[in-house]
């Protein structure tokens, strides 16, 4: 569409319309690792501690609060449990802890994936002989989809199965606009 196209070849209407460049980026990622590692309170006094892992974190059976995963509870925090000498209760609680690091592994969760869409339009306008003007809009994020962060990581050490999993942050900005013009001779 635009000057020496097959559609609007002349015209104002043809100038104005005609000879866009619309370029994207499309980026797909799957949710980064992330380790459910820290408890409320070390029950040997430790500076960090890990949970033993007694289920599959995605297991929401026994989950008292929801059947799946969402945003609010992105993991089943009943498969943790506090590393334990003595036998665990129904609710996770440890009456004589262990002096060990507990079992769950290193990136054993993946938080949320991410689609990202950048896009951008731009038009060259003839100013004089070998000069000319790029109009030029950029959008980042175009769709405005939110980088969503990790959940809550930290399991609560006297009931794990009341501990949040919920995602409250975000890991990006929203949508950005951009424009700009530039002259090129």
């Amino acid at each position: 569409m635009g000057p020496g196209r097959a559609l609007l070849k002349q015209g104002v209407l043809a100038h104005a319309l005609g000879g866009w460049q619309f370029d994207g980026i499309m980026t797909l990622q799957s949710g980064f690792p992330f380790t459910v590692g820290n408890m409320s309170s070390c029950p040997n006094n430790a500076g960090n501690c890990w949970p033993d892992l007694v289920a599959n974190p995605l297991n929401f059976s026994s989950d008292p609060r929801g059947t799946h995963q969402t945003y609010a509870n992105w993991y089943n925090p009943a498969t943790f449990a506090v590393p334990c000498q003595a036998t665990v209760s129904s609710t996770g609680a440890c009456s004589q802890p262990a002096y060990r690091y507990g079992t769950s592994p290193r990136g054993v969760m993946r938080g949320p994936q991410t689609a990202n869409f950048d896009l951008s339009m731009a038009k060259y306008f003839h100013v004089w002989e070998n000069a000319n003007l790029q109009f030029r809009v950029d959008a980042f994020d175009a769709f405005n989809h939110p980088v969503l962060g990790i959940p809550n990581t930290t399991i609560n050490s006297t009931d794990p199965a009341a501990s949040s999993t919920a995602i409250t942050a975000t890991e990006a900005d929203g949508r950005d606009l951009q424009g700009s013009l530039q002259l090129r001779f």
